[in-house]
């Protein structure tokens, strides 16, 4: 591992938050224990045209469906996207995705992410994490990050700074939508060591 982070290697940089763009869908990921007002926010901003969804709404993690991560699609048209970023500032609550993907589609893509393996046992990934997405994205090889991304344009996150990946224009590969990751113990470790190069590095920009 390099001793400093080179955030523009892995098409990484610092950043506001998302504006919604013209061109593209917003969605965000947040963990409603942690923003208990989060259903108030969406049924007050007009509940008929706001899509969301549990992410433990399937499968394997059903029974924990109350407590499981929401898939919200922002729009500009209601206060949502200022309060969740305010929102993210102030705690790790969530992230912002930006991709040309459909509520459906981009649910899929969540759903195809949300379990790892861990030493060759299935894990619940919450790849969507704040402090994770840093040295999760920084310690995958290239076609690894590309896999993980692919049918996203942009992610957002803040952890100690507003940062976001861009992704890479690529033709959308067969199962693009899937992606399952076996973790080792050295990718662990790696994950940790990122994780205190940017805590040095964000503490030299303030």
């Amino acid at each position: 591992m390099q001793n400093t982070l080179k955030l523009d290697a892995i098409n990484i940089s610092q950043t506001t938050y998302c504006p919604v763009s013209e061109d593209h869908s917003l969605y965000a990921i947040v963990e409603p224990l942690l923003i208990p007002e989060i259903l108030a926010w969406l049924y007050e901003d007009r509940p008929s045209t706001i899509e969301f969804q549990s992410l433990f709404s399937e499968d394997l993690y059903q029974n924990h469906k109350g407590e499981g991560p929401l898939l919200i699609k922002v729009t500009d048209e209601n206060a949502l996207l200022s309060r969740l970023a305010c929102h993210f500032e102030r705690h790790p609550s969530g992230t912002f995705i930006e991709s040309k993907l459909s509520f459906s589609e981009l649910l899929d893509w969540c759903l195809h992410r949300l379990t790892s393996k861990n030493s060759g046992n299935l894990a619940l990934f919450r790849f969507y994490e704040p402090r994770m997405l840093l040295p999760l994205l920084a310690s995958f090889k290239p076609a690894e990050r590309q896999t993980f991304t692919q049918g996203t344009t942009k992610i957002t996150w803040f952890h100690r700074r507003w940062l976001q990946h861009e992704t890479k224009a690529a033709p959308m590969a067969p199962n693009a939508l899937q992606f399952i990751h076996n973790f080792s113990p050295e990718h662990l470790a790696e994950m940790q060591d990122i994780q205190q190069k940017w805590k040095e590095m964000a503490g030299e920009f303030s």
